[in-house]
């Protein structure tokens, strides 16, 4: 423990990039507010994702529920089956879901890729 200490030290004293403040700053009840909002200013939000219309096949995200090795890296993270698309809808805050034919869940973009 002695051999870490210096090393978690620097580490909770040093200003990060995304809050602009260091760790032991961040977590002070003063600093809430600046802290969420550097944030929401370092957020990225520019992903782009190919369209999903009714009919297309997708495979599903897998975010490796279960043990160690159903999480390793040298596994798909996408389901080996794929499905058909069979309705695009629109929740009641106009946010675009798909519901895929045998699943009973409504699945969100980013949880799908298309497939040829």
């Amino acid at each position: 423990m002695e051999v870490l200490k210096p090393s978690l030290n620097r580490y909770n004293n040093q200003i990060h990039s995304s809050t602009k403040t260091t760790p032991n700053n961040a977590h002070n009840l003063d600093n809430v507010i600046q802290v969420r909002t550097n944030l929401i200013l370092t957020e990225k939000h520019n992903r782009k994702y190919p369209n999903i219309s009714e009919g297309d096949y997708v495979k599903i995200f897998d975010k490796g529920k279960g043990n160690y090795v159903s999480r390793k890296e040298t596994r798909s993270q996408w389901s080996e089956r794929k499905y058909k698309v069979i309705l695009v809808g629109r929740d009641m805050m106009n946010n675009k879901y798909y519901k895929l034919d045998g699943m009973s869940k409504k699945y969100n973009r980013h949880e799908l890729i298309t497939i040829g």
